[in-house]
């Protein structure tokens, strides 16, 4: 490995998907008139970038704090997420209120909404409501529970259904050098689940960033999802990575699907990757004048505006630093 000091500023690089990502109101179904309703408007792969205005509605009255929950779900190892924020809506009258088609700025890019009609009725006073309806992009099947009772003996998931591990690299950096880390969680023998938490480590006496969404891996019988972050330790000498821990859901023999609980038929389990040892090495001797730690990587660019200027005329001149490493504070 060539040795060479740099001064750089930490740069996070961050690439996203672009299939799947689409905003959608939940349709709730019949609604009373003068009655507060609670209404979804759910971003699949994406999420809202500052404030969601939206439409008027004649007839139709938004109010109250606007509510905002985000989920993270994997059914046989394909990821998903979703940002819902929950508004309260109250209809003044019986009839069709229309949500018109407006557009929305999400960390994806500017999306579309489609119109949602909303069929008000008086008959929807008597009807059961639940608390928390599934919406059109919830990722499960629409019966998330089956009336009957388990098999005991189905419920049993043997220590090799889920496997965890993880790997840095390089396994020998130098202090404040930003390496890699990969985290993989498998299920072996065409199993089926979802994951319930991102991996989770005690971050101490080391910098990391926060784990990505993780990509599916593990084409056949094991299928997987691999995670990555950055990290970066201060210190020279012997350093072990922390074991890392995921919860997840095996589905079994039989019950159904449920991503706020464990339903029947799907028995929660913890996958643990072993810790991971590195040799921190020290920065090498003799050190270039000025030099006050920072290591990485880094390409400086200069810009002069005009680049043709007058005597006496002013100009502006810019330097842009960019690249991955770290910087010191102070």
């Amino acid at each position: 490995m060539k040795n060479i000091y740099f001064i750089a500023i930490l740069g996070w690089i961050s690439a996203a998907g672009a299939h799947g990502q689409s905003v959608a109101w939940s349709n709730p179904g019949q609604i009373p008139p003068q009655s507060a309703v609670r209404l979804d408007l759910v971003f699949t792969d994406c999420a809202p970038k500052g404030e969601v205005n939206l439409p008027k509605v004649a007839g139709l009255q938004f109010s109250g704090t606007v509510g905002r929950a985000t989920s993270f779900s994997m059914i046989n190892f394909r990821a998903s997420s979703s940002t819902t924020l929950s508004y309260t809506v109250q209809a003044e009258r019986n009839g069709r209120a229309q949500i018109p088609s407006f557009e929305v700025m999400t960390d994806k890019g500017r999306m579309s909404v489609p119109s949602l009609a909303l069929d008000v009725t008086a008959a929807a006073a008597n009807q059961p409501r639940q608390a928390n309806p599934f919406s059109p992009n919830f990722p499960f099947p629409p019966n998330p529970f089956q009336n009957q009772t388990p098999n005991p003996g189905s419920q049993v998931v043997p220590p090799d259904a889920v496997k965890a591990m993880a790997e840095a690299e390089p396994r020998r950096p130098y202090v404040g050098q930003v390496f890699d880390v990969n985290y993989r969680v498998v299920m072996t023998g065409n199993r089926s689940g979802r994951v319930k938490t991102t991996p989770l480590w005690d971050v101490q006496n080391f910098t990391a960033e926060a784990w990505d969404r993780g990509q599916q891996i593990g084409p056949g019988g094991n299928q997987g999802l691999q995670f990555h972050t950055r990290a970066m330790v201060p210190k020279a000498g012997l350093f072990e990575l922390p074991s890392i821990r995921q919860k997840l859901d095996i589905d079994t023999a039989v019950g159904g699907r449920s991503f706020f609980f464990t339903a029947p038929g799907s028995v929660e389990v913890e996958a643990v990757a072993a810790p991971v040892s590195l040799n921190v090495e020290a920065l090498p001797p003799n050190p270039p004048a000025g030099f006050q730690g920072a290591v990485g990587q880094f390409a400086l660019e200069s810009k002069l505006v005009p680049e043709q200027v007058g005597e006496g005329e002013p100009v502006t001149w810019t330097l842009t630093l960019r690249g991955t490493g770290n910087w010191p504070m102070g």
